[in-house]
């Protein structure tokens, strides 16, 4: 999880970054978050502030200078090596061969990304593209896009260790409508380049390398808090959460590369999504997707309907939902005292519900102001059984003794 450290008061503003100052936070403060978190208390001049795990200054971009010449071992003469060429379009013909889709044949094979640039380093793919029309696949393009997406990540998954003199071969398959973000894009079937790199567009990385290192900082330290959260919990309701927010962070992060190639390849956006791929952490989101929806999804026990059974893989939901409900009558209940025991409990009214039931009803907890200790359970109870009024008084279990009620209740 993330390092806890104590910083005074005086000195939270300045490590603030957004609006959220848990200084004025309260206990019974509704939390309105994922739905993950719980309250703290506020204690004296500390407040406990949490920093990310991944130190930025220590994130390094050495493997992003610009090269004085392409990749020697792929290129010979400004051209592609011809032993390579000829192994890259046999394993685009056997990918292709998978796909089973028999009545369409390849527009063309060409290499993009890195490795056909002076930006590649020991981390480059070699990015093998097979453009494809794919109207003529399906007029549901969409339907065709995610079929060849999801036979792409087959056949990747299961040729992990193919490589060509140490650069592992990716394998895609590109709409002829696309547009191609890359320096360098290499027609292997002609032999030509398409689109020729140009080391003078290959700009060194300035200044924008410390907003380069925020940023896949604070997704590291993302990461690794979803990883943390998911082995702390076998709660099935909170691995579905994490895993809600695992997919929505690695959206966050292919969108955050898509924007960056809009500048190029040397754009923020897309050094940061290189970064976390050869630190590793796209791997482990990965991972902790596939993971999750394992987890979430598997039958191990019957589950049984008793909320304080210790193996009922839903009470701890159900404590987080009997919790929230608590902390929401807290910050919204009127304290009032009750005609039928003189105990005092925090109401709220729901008008709703009376509505739908005719009579006027409300939700109520025990709380002692004195103390500021709230009781276990909530109850649903008739609003003309409490009174504004607050004194400790003997009273009637029975509520006899204001049978007429008084002149400050609510009804």
């Amino acid at each position: 999880m993330s390092k806890k450290v104590f910083i005074p008061n005086n000195k939270l503003s300045l490590l603030k970054k957004n609006n959220n100052d848990l200084a004025t936070q309260d206990k019974y403060k509704l939390n309105t978050g994922t739905g993950l978190e719980y309250g703290h208390v506020v204690q004296d001049s500390l407040v406990e502030n949490v920093i990310p795990e991944v130190d930025a200054e220590e994130i390094s971009l050495s493997s992003f200078k610009k090269e004085k010449t392409l990749v020697p071992e792929i290129w010979k003469n400004d051209k592609l090596d011809s032993k390579v060429r000829l192994r890259l379009l046999d394993i685009a013909d056997d990918f292709w061969d998978t796909m089973d889709v028999t009545w369409v044949k390849p527009e063309g094979y060409i290499l993009t990304g890195s490795i056909c640039n002076f930006n590649w380093s020991e981390y480059s793919d070699i990015d093998l593209h097979i453009v494809v029309d794919f109207k003529k696949v399906d007029k549901r393009v969409e339907f065709v896009e995610e079929y060849f997406k999801a036979k792409k990540n087959a056949w990747n998954n299961e040729h992990d260790s193919l490589e060509i003199y140490g650069y592992k071969v990716e394998l895609y398959v590109e709409d002829i409508d696309a547009e191609t973000e890359s320096g360098g894009i290499y027609d292997l079937e002609g032999n030509a380049w398409l689109k020729k790199p140009n080391p003078d567009d290959i700009e060194e990385i300035g200044l924008e390398k410390y907003e380069i290192k925020s940023i896949a900082a604070d997704f590291m330290t993302q990461i690794d808090d979803l990883i943390d959260g998911a082995k702390s919990t076998d709660d099935k309701h909170v691995l579905e959460k994490i895993s809600e927010e695992a997919e929505d962070l690695l959206s966050t992060i292919q969108e955050t590369r898509k924007k960056g190639l809009e500048d190029g390849e040397m754009g923020v956006g897309n050094i940061v999504y290189k970064v976390l791929r050869r630190a590793g952490y796209l791997d482990k989101l990965w991972d902790l997707i596939a993971s999750l929806y394992d987890d979430v999804n598997s039958l191990n026990e019957e589950v049984v309907a008793d909320g304080n059974a210790d193996h009922n893989p839903f009470a701890e939901r159900w404590r987080h939902e009997r919790d929230t409900l608590k902390n929401f009558i807290l910050n919204n209940g009127i304290l009032m005292t009750s005609k039928e025991n003189g105990k005092t409990y925090k109401v709220y009214n729901i008008p709703q519900l009376s509505n739908l039931i005719g009579y006027n009803y409300a939700i109520c907890l025990e709380f002692d102001p004195y103390t500021m200790e709230e009781g276990s359970t909530v109850y649903i109870r008739a609003l003309d059984k409490f009174t504004r009024r607050l004194f400790q008084a003997q009273f009637d279990t029975r509520g006899r003794d204001n049978k007429g009620g008084t002149a400050d209740d609510i009804r």
